[in-house]
Parts: structure tokens; C-alpha cells; sequence
């Protein structure tokens, strides 16, 4: 069976945007960012870093200037309806930018 494609929505800078704190590690040119380091039993809204599937992707694209960007994941995960806790993740590519419908 595939994996599915993961995703992550940060602020420009890689910040979160959704909650928690700290600063992804950025992709530069066609290298992926660095892994963050370890978070051990990551658990949904309390600990690890929360990535989505494409299917959960728009419900967290709630705010006009996010960023987008594919993901993988390493280690012990812990999924919910609407996304997922990773023990170990990074960013691989940025996907593009979130502007609300209807603006330019």
C-alpha cells in the first residue's frame, strides 16, 4: 500500500500558525529542510509535528498568507480525523501559497 502524501501549513518563515510554537527548518533549492529532532510519543494537539493528508489539507488553510508544503514523516505517528503527530518530520518542497479565493 502507497503512503499518502503528507503536508504542512506554516507561516512564510516556517513558523506554525496553528498553535504550538517553534520554526520548521526550510527546503533550500531542490534540498529538503533538515529533520526536526525527535519528539517521543507524539500525541495529537499535545506533542509532535502535525502534518495532514491532501483530503484534510483545506480545513487548516483557514488564514490568507500560509504556505503550503509536502512533507515526510519518520518514527511513531498518531493520526486522528483531521491530522496527524509524527515522532520526526520535515519539509521537502514548498507547494505554494495560500491567498483566499477572490483575491490577487
Amino acid at each position: 500500500m502507497r503512503k499518502a502524501k503528507l503536508y504542512k501549513v506554516t507561516l512564510p518563515d516556517g513558523s506554525a500558525c496553528h498553535g504550538g510554537s517553534g520554526k520548521w527548518y526550510l527546503p533550500k533549492g531542490k534540498k529538503p529542510g533538515k529533520w526536526m529532532p525527535a519528539v517521543k510519543n507524539p500525541a495529537c494537539c499535545r506533542r509532535g509535528y502535525h502534518l495532514v493528508t491532501a483530503e484534510q489539507l483545506l480545513g487548516w488553510l483557514d488564514k490568507e498568507g500560509l504556505c503550503v508544503w509536502e512533507a515526510e514523516a519518520r518514527g511513531a505517528v498518531d493520526a486522528e480525523e483531521d491530522k496527524s503527530a509524527h515522532e520526526q518530520a520535515r519539509l521537502i518542497r514548498k507547494v505554494g501559497d495560500w491567498l483566499r479565493r477572490g483575491t490577487r
